[in-house]
């Protein structure tokens, strides 16, 4: 589903929050007005009556419609990733202002900028995950990334770390890169299990580190998706704390 498609789906009330975020944050072509420094590009900053804004598009003939509509000679652009872009927005713009084909426009404002930040890292750890599993760089950005987890007994210290099923009989610890892959698990396990389960959100190295002390076969990242799910050993607990 392109950004353009998604963006009239949540108009409608079709997809929720949480899935038009990831294929915002997912979709690598945004063309973004830019201005040139001495180090190479930078977003370009629009100063509205509210105050400062960036504008992103959805694709190279979105920004040519656009400006075509308010009578202006186009900026220079840059094409920049969703994990790029969400990544770049601080506290001193007010708003992001997306722009699809056909007029579609879709608005945030700087107080979910956070939120869209958190997603731009989720994004940032699943692909790392998968590209550069055992980079030493990769290690570092686990160790400095929050992850979420499910307890079984919200009361016990330390937390009794939910698992994730698994057809082979493994004791495989469940652990979630971004709330949508935690909520497709409680809602699994809502259907097969009556107990009382609480949502944690824990940084990487005191997490892994946990881990490495359990007597567990391993670690699975977003066992009901919406990623593919990715198990690993337990010795990547260990090596992790090794890095």
């Amino acid at each position: 589903m392109t950004p353009a498609q998604a963006l009239n789906k949540h108009r409608a009330q079709e997809i929720t929050d949480e899935q038009l975020l990831r294929i915002l944050v997912t979709y690598d072509s945004w063309c973004v007005p830019s201005q040139p420094e001495d180090d190479g590009h930078r977003m370009l900053v629009l100063q509205r009556d509210e105050g400062p804004v960036v504008e992103a598009f959805t694709t190279e003939e979105a920004y040519a419609e656009h400006m075509q509509q308010v009578s202006e000679q186009p900026f220079g652009w840059m094409t920049v990733s969703g994990e790029w872009l969400f990544s770049n927005l601080n506290d001193t713009l007010i708003a992001l202002e997306i722009n699809a084909p056909q007029g579609v426009r879709f608005t945030f404002k700087s107080k979910v900028f956070a939120t869209l930040r958190n997603w731009s890292r989720s994004v940032l750890v699943e692909r790392a995950l998968v590209t550069q599993m055992d980079d030493a760089a990769t290690f570092q950005l686990l160790c400095e990334s929050t992850f979420l987890i499910v307890s079984t007994q919200p009361d016990v210290v330390p937390l009794q770390i939910a698992l994730a099923p698994d057809s082979n009989g493994r004791t495989l610890a469940a652990i979630f890169t971004a709330p949508d892959a935690l909520n497709l698990y409680l809602q699994a396990a809502q259907k097969s299990t009556n107990a009382s389960l609480s949502t944690h959100s824990v940084s990487g190295k005191p997490l892994f580190s946990s881990l490495a002390s359990m007597s567990i076969d391993g670690v699975v990242f977003n066992c009901f998706g919406p990623t593919k799910p990715l198990a690993v050993s337990h010795r990547f607990t260990t090596a992790f704390l090794d890095n």
